[in-house]
């Protein structure tokens, strides 16, 4: 099966010109396959990309999260939130393992922070899926997602919808 995904991730990077998402999914790919060498070819490709305006900083997290380097998949989430990135990169399930970390926590709580309450919108797509705009510190975020916040505390966007108790972000 692992091998069945790389090859469509592969043929999607490929489509995509070299994308820094498409990148980062087919590394992912790469070390769930036990192909670390090919994770690291693609990190070390997609970190020269970087630059003192944009670091594709999500996309190189989710890499050094598949490879097991929570350390560095950390660093590289907290250069993507000063560059403000779209908080709904944190949904993505390449940071499943860092969920239970307190730093991510604290990072999905700082990114709830920056919503201004009042300027969360969710529509439905004809396809099913879920578009979420919001609105923090004068900067429009959207992102797309199949998952309904209908319990935002079993899909995983309890913090994004001020709804997470345990924080107290209401």
């Amino acid at each position: 099966m692992n091998d069945e995904a790389v090859a469509e991730l592969q043929k999607a990077e490929q489509l995509s010109g070299g994308g820094p998402t498409f990148m980062a999914n087919l590394a992912r790919a790469y070390a769930a396959s036990g192909k670390r060498s090919e994770a690291i070819k693609l990190l070390s490709d997609l970190k020269k990309r970087s630059n003192s305006i944009y670091s594709h900083g999500s996309e190189i997290a989710v890499i050094y999260a598949a490879l097991g380097d929570t350390d560095q998949a950390m660093n590289w989430l907290e250069k993507g939130y000063e560059e403000r990135f779209n908080p709904g990169v944190l949904l993505r399930s390449g940071f499943d393992p860092l969920r239970s970390d307190p730093r991510f926590q604290d990072l999905v709580r700082l990114s709830a922070s920056r919503v201004e309450p009042g300027n969360l919108m969710t529509r439905t797509r004809k396809s099913r899926l879920m578009t979420h705009c919001f609105v923090a510190k004068g900067v429009k975020y959207s992102f797309v997602s199949s998952r309904a916040p209908t319990n935002p505390q079993q899909s995983g966007l309890s913090s994004l919808y001020g709804q997470d108790r345990k924080y107290g972000n209401t």
